[in-house]
């Protein structure tokens, strides 16, 4: 079954995914009786929670009453949403591959209740943050990282990894971001997303290797194909565009010419219109084509991103 991204997640998408896990209203009811504390007062009728889960499921997107902070509290927020919001925030996702126009669109439907009063809420800031970077509104990015760490103590392995590598590609000295970058990265359970972060995590290490002398090149190089080359198609575009890079340096323009077709191709197959518009530029470079440059910046400019379309129109 084909699940669709809500467009406004809403407090009825909460109740009702909630009481499709428990099987009932009634035994939603039960389960919040059971685990709300005293001082809530929440009524012994299980009717009246009944009741009261109904009128928070009519709330749409205003906050959460009593029942919304509890249901939120005693059973989270539910999988599927948790999913699309990490999505909506995700560096390698193919949801930020939305044009800027209507990602953030998206995303600012999603910064609000119900899961803007949720840990959540940290992709959806990510997210924020990521368009801002692409308008090149450097302010905004920084205003909306510092509002999404503020629900770092409650974030799982993947948004604390997330987080990280922003802020490691905006840092100048990146150095301990990445080592905390590093630790985290055995807490992410799921391989191939594991994968994913690795790849980015050697590729800032890669990247800043690189603009060192020429042993830096070959550091970059050690790197990356200590990579995977099959497997995730984010993962097969980072490891040989990187590499392709390095190679094109070293003056092996055979070599890197093949690389960046297999990151191009890889980036084709994941559905990554940005990856595939970094490497058209780099094939671009690699053999002086104004043509690939024309074909990378009319896919930049499909995607609102000014900051793509501008590394494109360079040459």
């Amino acid at each position: 079954m084909i699940q669709v991204l809500p467009l406004a997640p809403r407090w009825a998408d909460v109740v009702d995914h909630l009481v499709a896990e428990c099987g009932s209203l009634a035994e939603l009811a039960r389960l919040l009786q059971q685990a709300a504390p005293p001082s809530l007062r929440l009524s012994d009728d299980p009717q009246t929670v009944e009741r009261g889960l109904r009128r928070l499921r009519a709330r749409g997107q205003a906050a959460g009453d009593k029942y919304g902070r509890l249901l939120l509290r005693v059973m989270g927020v539910p999988l599927p949403l948790r999913r699309w919001a990490r999505a909506l925030g995700q560096y390698h996702s193919r949801l930020s591959d939305l044009s800027v126009d209507v990602r953030l669109d998206q995303l600012r439907q999603w910064d609000r209740p119900p899961i803007s009063e949720t840990s959540s809420s940290l992709w959806i800031q990510i997210g924020l943050a990521s368009t801002a970077h692409r308008l090149r509104q450097p302010e905004l990015v920084r205003r909306r990282l510092k509002l999404a760490a503020t629900q770092l103590s409650r974030a799982g392995a993947m948004a604390r990894m997330e987080l990280l590598l922003f802020e490691a590609r905006l840092a100048k000295n990146a150095t301990s971001l990445l080592q905390e970058a590093e630790a985290v990265l055995p807490s992410i359970r799921d391989a191939d997303e594991q994968l994913c972060y690795l790849a980015r995590l050697q590729d800032q290490r890669a990247y800043r290797a690189a603009r060192r002398r020429s042993e830096g090149l070959a550091r970059a190089v050690e790197l990356m194909e200590g990579l995977p080359d099959e497997g995730p198609p984010f993962v097969v575009f980072r490891r040989n565009h990187t590499l392709a890079w390095c190679v094109w340096k070293t003056g092996d323009v055979k070599e890197a010419d093949w690389l960046a077709q297999r990151a191009a191709t890889a980036a084709g197959d994941g559905g990554l219109l940005r990856f595939r518009c970094m490497a058209l530029m780099l094939l671009g470079h690699i053999r002086r084509d104004p043509g690939l440059f024309e074909r990378a910046e009319a896919i930049a400019v499909s995607l609102g991103d000014e900051d793509l379309a501008e590394k494109a129109a360079v040459v």
